[in-house]
């Protein structure tokens, strides 16, 4: 499956406060991991229209925690909470 651009490599080096290229890769990878997770989660949400920037917050949450190391590789509730918004819940 090809991932949708949520979220920009400078977008994440941004939030990260980073200004050089020598994790870039790694900073890239935790956005593919995030963007994963949170479309997991909001399983609901139409890829073909506009995506909402609460998505867009919770992948760069979540790629600034992978990246800081704090807590394993949990997504930050906060980031969780926004995905969820466009869950799925029929049954």
């Amino acid at each position: 499956m090809t991932l949708p651009v949520i979220a920009t490599l400078a977008e994440a080096k941004e939030i990260i406060r980073m200004d050089y290229s020598d994790h870039d890769a790694m900073i890239q990878g935790f956005i593919d991991t995030a963007t994963e997770e949170v479309l997991h989660q909001a399983d609901g949400l139409d890829l073909d229209a506009p995506i909402p920037s609460g998505i867009k917050t919770a992948v760069l949450l979540h790629v600034l925690k992978l990246y800081d190391g704090v807590d394993g590789h949990m997504q930050p509730e906060a980031a969780s909470q926004l995905a969820r918004r466009h869950r799925d819940w029929s049954v």
